[in-house]
């Protein structure tokens, strides 16, 4: 298999995984009893997560289409997104459920997602792929 292809299916890996993630935050704050209905929508986080996955996708889809800004945007946000997350737990600890979702999610998603993240990197600064990005 060459590497652009590789490249290829680890974007679009990358970027169902993140929604996937996305999708089980969603769950988590539907089923959620304590999260007051009122917050659900204009809460500063969830504005500024809105705006990161916006931004995050958008630069998958530019990485996928050889674009350099997508190169230049991919590690701030990995980096971001990691500051973020423990920030985020250490102010506010999640307090949800452990059910079989968030088994999927975080020993099955996460660290996959992950691996995915450090291998879109190598490719892109590491291979010959960095020469492809205009």
């Amino acid at each position: 298999m060459n590497l652009e292809k590789i490249f290829k299916i680890n974007i679009i890996i990358q970027a169902l995984m993140f929604l996937m993630i996305i999708l089980w935050g969603a769950y988590v704050q539907n089923t959620n009893q304590e999260y007051e209905i009122n917050n659900a929508f204009f809460d500063l986080g969830g504005i500024l997560f809105s705006i990161f996955s916006i931004l995050y996708l958008m630069s998958l889809l530019l990485l996928y289409r050889f674009v350099n800004l997508g190169k230049k945007l991919f590690l701030p946000l990995v980096i971001l997104f990691i500051i973020l997350g423990f920030l985020t737990e250490s102010i506010n600890p999640s307090q949800f459920d452990k059910d079989l979702v968030y088994l999927i999610v975080f020993f099955l998603i996460s660290p996959i997602y992950f691996v995915s993240q450090g291998i879109i990197f190598s490719l892109i600064f590491f291979t010959k792929i960095k020469e492809k990005f205009i």
